[in-house]
């Protein structure tokens, strides 16, 4: 006999708990502190391209502190918004975080840089930082993708990651990146597990951001009461 539970059952549990977590009102008054701080840059590049709602920065944060990896790797800096949320809330655990953006050099990690914890590469390509990064024998606990993947980063990848990588997709939705990365991604690891979007805020009243995770089941842990790592409880 077998107890069988999708990756649609997984997804309808997983985000709720989260978004519930303890930890919640400190994710909201950081995600606002963020897009407050960043929202002259957010006016000097209006229409340019997207950059993340209170709800997703908030969700981000919630991430990070849910993973708390140690390495993380942002492909799709931008204004900066999403690299502070992940590095918020996944301290104090994490030790550095590598970021990118192909297209801008938008952002001022400040004190961030200077204190060696964010390693901000500007303007550079994802294939640029992952050859740079697999040349120093880095290995990255989690990887939030907000830039498209290119065919040389998915031979790079595996020397950068491990059994335990979590993988972090925004855009999730449509034929947007998110959904072609995470395609990409399967092609190379056939066994990550795919936690969609939630569809819905708690409050049900808008979208939820479009988020979605790709996850080894190496991480998957069944417990007979904990829903949170201790940290978000």
């Amino acid at each position: 006999m077998q107890l069988y539970l999708s990756e649609s059952m997984i997804t309808g549990a997983f985000w709720p708990q989260l978004q519930r977590a303890a930890c919640a009102k400190e994710a909201t008054s950081d995600a606002e502190s963020i897009l407050s701080i960043s929202s002259v840059l957010a006016r000097d590049f209006p229409g340019e391209t997207g950059s993340m709602s209170l709800e997703a920065t908030k969700l981000l944060w919630l991430l990070g502190r849910y993973f708390s990896p140690k390495v993380a790797i942002e492909v799709g800096t931008y204004i900066g918004r999403s690299t502070a949320a992940l590095f918020m809330g996944a301290r104090p655990a994490i030790e550095k975080l590598y970021t990118c953006d192909a297209t801008f050099d938008a952002w001022d990690p400040g004190h961030l840089a200077s204190a060696g914890e964010i390693e901000y590469f500007g303007k550079t390509t994802s294939t640029q930082m992952f050859e740079l990064l697999v040349s120093r024998g880095v290995q990255a606990d989690l990887f939030f993708l907000d830039g498209r993947l290119q065919d040389a980063d998915l031979n790079l990848l595996p020397s950068m990651t491990h059994n335990k990588t979590v993988f972090v997709l925004d855009d999730f939705e449509g034929l947007e990146k998110g959904i072609i990365n995470g395609i990409k991604l399967r092609d190379i690891y056939p066994d990550l597990i795919l936690i969609r979007p939630n569809g819905k805020a708690p409050d049900g009243s808008q979208e939820s951001p479009p988020l979605a995770l790709l996850v080894p089941p190496e991480v998957l842990q069944l417990s007979r009461q904990q829903c949170l790592p201790i940290r978000m409880m």
